[in-house]
């Protein structure tokens, strides 16, 4: 009997080994099949004991074909040991996908063939590969504000890499990549970006020396659009900015079956750079948002939309008492002319769409009277929400004072929003 239990765990023993090699050996630390291996290995129905001790034992971890989508990578975390041995016994040996565990991998591991590449050897170590890492939202600022990356964000994910036309032009260390990165929060809704460790192991060792610097503490929740996206399901909501877009869009279709000229000048095809979330939330990057957002605003109205319906012009008085025409502003032009043709039932709405306007063009005006200084200060992630919300319920209220015109068609525009589709303020 004990003669049978040592060379039980010999087999174990060596069985550990072939796993281990074959994980940290494999491209993306695959696991082992026992079914691709089958004609190497020894008698299958003590095999399987074996297999079940070290399970046990917590030595190896087990993912299982029929079970598990890829059991190939080990993209979660694994069922618990009792679990994985009934599985065993249910589904059989030839099922089976090997992975050394955790714990077996914080001894087997040589941690100086990873040197400077800290999320490869997370991987290593046995972490899930869809395990995400948030990071400070300034790692981003590097790749988007210089040229030669491609950075693509649509504010729930993107991608970023070096531009073909600059890769022979720059040292090999900053050929990186990222295939996908997502968003992240915490419980306070502070936003971060989250990256899964199969995708940070795309950065160059130089590069992930840089994203680990910017690496986040604490608990963090990835965006719910992300995650679904994640395991395949498009069932998502819309973000803020591709909603206003969404507005302006339709506002314009609903215009020209108005028979005139579109309302906004600009439908924006290629998105301002300036028009997403802060990265670095500073009075800088905040007052370059704002003025943004105003010129996709007020300042896009067209005058052509009028059709001369309404004066461009208008009298005022001036202190000393003489009078002096102005040129009127295009949120009063359009607040006149919306007055003049359409009854609200209920007349704040109609207040609330010029209301929206007026704020984001308060603060656009805010720097040309005061000289201020760069600050940085997380409260303007809360401004630019709070002015982002004005602005798309502004314009929704607009379309929907448009949709009500006799000639408007909306199951004929495209673009037209979905009001029951959730839009991500974050």
């Amino acid at each position: 009997m004990a003669a049978a239990l040592e060379n039980r765990n010999m087999n174990g023993d060596r069985l550990l080994e072939i796993v281990t090699a074959a994980y940290l050996g494999s491209r993306d630390f695959n696991g082992f099949s026992f079914s691709r291996a089958a004609q190497t290995l020894p008698d299958l129905n003590s095999l399987a004991e074996t297999v079940s001790g070290l399970v046990e034992a917590q030595r190896l971890e087990l993912l299982f074909d029929g079970a598990d989508e890829n059991p190939a990578v080990k993209c979660f975390r694994v069922a618990p040991s009792a679990e994985q041995v009934r599985q065993l016994r249910e589904r059989g040996l030839m099922a089976a996908w090997a992975y050394p565990s955790p714990s077996h991998l914080a001894i087997a591991v040589d941690r100086i063939q990873y040197d400077g590449r800290p999320f490869m050897l997370r991987m290593a170590l046995g972490e899930p590969q869809l395990t995400f890492q948030a990071f400070d939202l300034t790692v981003l600022e590097m790749y988007r504000n210089d040229p030669r990356f491609k950075y693509q964000c649509d504010e729930t994910q993107g991608s970023l890499r070096l531009s073909a036309e600059y890769r022979e032009r720059m040292q090999a260390s900053d050929d990186s990549f990222l295939e996908t990165f997502g968003f992240a929060y915490d419980d306070s809704g502070c936003r971060a970006v989250a990256v899964y460790l199969r995708y940070l192991r795309g950065l160059t060792p130089e590069h992930q020396q840089i994203w680990n610097l910017r690496a986040l503490k604490g608990t963090y929740r990835l965006h719910p659009d992300y995650w679904k996206i994640t395991v395949g399901c498009w069932d998502l909501g819309r973000n803020i900015f591709g909603a206003i877009l969404d507005e302006l869009r339709t506002i314009n279709a609903f215009s020209r079956q108005m028979g005139r000229p579109p309302l906004f000048k600009d439908e924006c095809g290629e998105r301002p750079k300036e028009f997403a979330f802060l990265i670095r939330p500073t009075n800088r990057e905040y007052r370059a948002f704002v003025l943004t957002l105003d010129q996709m605003l007020s300042e896009n109205i067209s005058v052509d939309f009028f059709m001369d319906e309404v004066e461009t012009t208008e009298r005022i008085e001036r202190r000393d008492g003489t009078v002096a025409e102005q040129q009127k502003g295009t949120i009063k032009m359009l607040e006149e002319w919306l007055l003049g043709r359409f009854s609200a039932k209920e007349p704040d709405l109609v207040a609330a769409i010029f209301n929206g306007f007026r704020k984001v063009r308060k603060q656009r005006q805010k720097p040309a009277h005061v000289l201020q200084v760069d600050v940085f200060d997380q409260a303007y992630h809360q401004q630019q929400r709070d002015l982002l919300s004005a602005g798309h319920y502004a314009l929704r209220l607009l379309r929907t004072a448009f949709q009500n015109h006799p000639a408007v068609r909306p199951n004929e525009v495209a673009c037209l929003p979905r009001d029951d589709r959730r839009i991500w303020l974050q």
